[in-house]
C-alpha cells in the first residue's frame, strides 16, 4: 500500500531535497512529535534547532487540544496510507472543529502540499476523525513564527480528486 508521499513523488521537485534537508526534516518532525506528546526530545544540531523553535512558537500558542500525533493511517477504500503530523483543536476554532497540520521545513511552498493534506484529511475521515480544515506549517530557519498555509478556502474534494488521479497513475505504472 503506497504512502501519500510516494504517490505524489513523481511530481515533487527533488532538486531541493538534499540528504541534509531530508535528515533535518526527519529530525525536526521527531522533535515536534516528542514535544507534542510531552516526551523528551534529543537536542538538534545548531542549524536545525531554529526550525524546532519555530514549531514551538506556533504550537505552544495555537494548540488547544491534541487529537493525534504522527500515527500511520490506511485507506482501505482507496488503497494508500499516510502519517499526518497532527490533528488538533486549535485555539479559536472551538466552534469549528479540528485541524490537520503538516510540518514543512523547506524554504518555499509547493503546489502539491494541499494535495498531500487532502489525502491525510481523507485518511482521518475514514477513521472517524472529521477535520474542518488542513494547513501546512512552514517552519522558519531563523526560529521565528512559521508561515501558515491554510487550505480551508480550497475545495477539499477537488484537491482530493487530483491526489486520487495521482494514485490511479501510480497504480497504472506499478501494474504495467
Amino acid at each position: 500500500m503506497p504512502s501519500s508521499t510516494t504517490i505524489l513523488g513523481p511530481w515533487i521537485e527533488k532538486a531541493y531535497f538534499t540528504e541534509e534537508a531530508r535528515d533535518r526534516g526527519t529530525a525536526v518532525h521527531q522533535a515536534a512529535a516528542c514535544h507534542l506528546m510531552g516526551l523528551w526530545a534529543p537536542s538538534l544540531p545548531p542549524g536545525w534547532q531554529p526550525y524546532f523553535d519555530s514549531f514551538r512558537r506556533w504550537a505552544d500558542v495555537s494548540i488547544e487540544k491534541i487529537i493525534l500525533v504522527e500515527e500511520r493511517m490506511r485507506s482501505h477504500k482507496y488503497g494508500y496510507n499516510g502519517k499526518p503530523d497532527l490533528i488538533a483543536l486549535l485555539r479559536g476554532d472551538e466552534d469549528l472543529g479540528n485541524t490537520l497540520a503538516d510540518w514543512k521545513t523547506g524554504v518555499g511552498s509547493a503546489w502539491w502540499w494541499p494535495l498531500q493534506v487532502a489525502s491525510y484529511r481523507q485518511l482521518a475521515f475514514e477513521t472517524g476523525m472529521v477535520t474542518y480544515r488542513g494547513i501546512s506549517v512552514r517552519l522558519k530557519s531563523d526560529g521565528s513564527m512559521p508561515k501558515i498555509y491554510d487550505y480551508k478556502h480550497r475545495p477539499f474534494q477537488a484537491d482530493l480528486n487530483v491526489f486520487l488521479g495521482g494514485l490511479v497513475m501510480y497504480n497504472f505504472r506499478k501494474n504495467s
